[in-house]
């Protein structure tokens, strides 16, 4: 199988938890000029428990005081996303149109992330949009007016994005034939300048309440990330066989979760995207023809370039988040 990792953290973008604040209600400041701001919402809980971060940092307590407080963590582990969410609404509505459902629907749900359910209009709603800022930030025109999650223009092809939250391992299986069958419905027949992906969001899955991970460094942080999604794929790849509609190309799983650095004695973030492709490939990273096992050909490798090059300007960019 081919594999890309692509972890991130944030100590890089992040100075201080006060600048996390600062960054946080400019954001909500911002998504105001768009829609109305609801005061009772989660996002806006999230500022009040950012405040307390800041002062449980100059007590030198940080990692105790987060780790007794669950809606500290979740403002800690979700307000970095949101301010990117934000970030690239602000572009994408100045030439786009996105509902004001969508909108109000964004401030919805618990501010415990370990009591949201796996059907939370709001994070669902969220998830497909965060996936849409990242390959916006990557320079890719985005289009979320139609059925599909997300439609992406990438060189001269059109890719077709279907976004799943999943809390369950059985989830995870079912919602990825789920979006392969919406997948399916979306190809235009005898277009060949298309593909299409699955992103699926498996925190709720890997860490459903959000604990905190212990390690030395970010590296070993996304080591343990990498780990922890490629063995949910392998686990998808084992019990099920290849989709038959060749122009569905990867599924990616995507790892959001709290680490403590030792070293430094903070909190970071490391976000984890790893994806398994429907090729096989050989060890100079090329397409087999047939599968290895039962001799099954395939045309898929036609859309190897297009893959290849799409996975290289994807995994290329979180090191800069």
């Amino acid at each position: 199988m081919l594999y890309s990792k692509t972890p991130s953290t944030y100590f890089s973008t992040i100075k201080s938890y006060s600048d996390l604040y600062d960054r946080y209600s400019f954001a909500l400041d911002s998504l105001s000029q768009v829609t109305k701001v609801n005061r009772s919402s989660r996002l806006e809980k999230y500022k009040v428990e950012l405040k307390k971060l800041i002062q449980l940092d100059k007590d030198g307590v940080v990692y105790a005081g987060v780790s007794e407080n669950p809606n500290i963590l979740a403002a800690f582990v979700e307000a970095e996303q949101i301010v990117q969410v934000v970030d690239f609404l602000k572009i994408y509505l100045d030439e786009n149109i996105l509902s004001d459902g969508n909108l109000m629907k964004l401030q919805g749900g618990v501010s415990n992330y370990a009591d949201s359910i796996n059907d939370d209009p709001s994070r669902n709603t969220f998830f497909e949009l965060l996936v849409a800022s990242h390959l916006n930030k990557l320079g890719l025109n985005v289009d979320l007016s139609k059925k599909t999650d997300v439609i992406a223009d990438f060189e001269d092809f059109k890719v077709f994005i279907e976004c799943k939250r999943v809390s369950s391992e059985t989830a995870y299986d079912s919602n990825i034939k789920k979006a392969i069958r919406q997948l399916r419905e979306k190809f235009t027949i005898g277009k060949t300048k298309e593909f299409g992906l699955v992103f699926i969001s498996a925190t709720s899955i890997l860490n459903p309440k959000l604990d905190i991970k212990e390690s030395s460094d970010s590296i070993k942080a996304c080591q343990f990330a990498e780990n922890m999604c490629k063995g949910l794929s392998n686990q998808y790849m084992q019990k099920n066989q290849h989709p038959k509609e060749k122009k569905i190309l990867a599924f990616y799983t995507h790892f959001f979760t709290p680490f403590a650095s030792l070293q430094l004695n903070k909190l970071g973030f490391t976000s984890f995207y790893n994806f398994n492709s429907f090729f096989y490939v050989d060890t100079h990273n090329k397409p087999y023809y047939s599968h290895p096992q039962t001799g099954e050909k395939f045309s898929r490798s036609r859309y190897f370039e297009i893959f290849s090059k799409f996975d290289r300007k994807f995994k290329g960019d979180f090191l800069l988040l």
